[in-house]
């Protein structure tokens, strides 16, 4: 049975875990090429989302004034992350906002960054825009929104577009990256 990924992105009112919180979150449960679950919701911060943040993404106070809070999200969502692999783009970042509210994820993780910056050097940016663009798949936001799901659908399809490249690497090249990823 091949494995289960989790696919997974947030949107944040900041870049620091410590100081900033969750606005929304989703995750795509994958084995094989079969989409198992999904589960997206907004999240109120209990505090105010910077005018920056509204405009990227288009989320407002407005909008997460009566969605749960993470403490509600939390088991719906840990049942979902489960023991799988996590997928992220930039994965590191969801998973420290996630850990700081105690979603101690332990799961091991693959980066889609760090993926295409093997798979696809062609790309010269790593951005997830940039890698939809490059490899033509499909956008389900059309490039208009910065919202959990959108990417995170984004980051399943660039997930597959990899996966697809690196098996038709040569063992001995696999066996290489295998090596160099144990040594990061």
């Amino acid at each position: 049975m091949p494995n289960t990924y989790v696919i997974i992105d947030i949107e944040t009112t900041g870049l620091d875990p410590r100081s900033d919180a969750i606005i929304e979150v989703a995750a795509v449960a994958l084995q094989g090429n079969d989409i198992l679950d999904e589960f997206t919701t907004l999240v109120n911060p209990h505090r105010e989302i910077p005018p920056h943040i509204t405009q990227m993404t288009g989320i407002t106070d407005e909008m997460v004034s009566d969605a749960p809070t993470m403490f509600k999200a939390r088991s719906r969502l840990r049942a979902i992350l489960g023991d799988h692999v996590l997928v992220g783009h930039n994965v590191g970042f969801d998973l420290g906002f996630l850990r700081e509210e105690r979603l101690g994820v332990g799961n091991h993780r693959l980066d889609t960054v760090t993926l295409a910056s093997i798979l696809v050097p062609e790309a010269g940016r790593y951005s997830l825009e940039n890698l939809v663009r490059v490899l033509n798949l499909p956008d389900p936001a059309d490039g208009q929104t910065h919202r959990a799901m959108d990417d995170a659908e984004q980051t399943v399809e660039l997930f597959l577009a990899l996966r697809e490249r690196a098996a038709q690497l040569p063992l001995s090249q696999l066996d290489e990256l295998v090596r160099a990823g144990h040594s990061l």
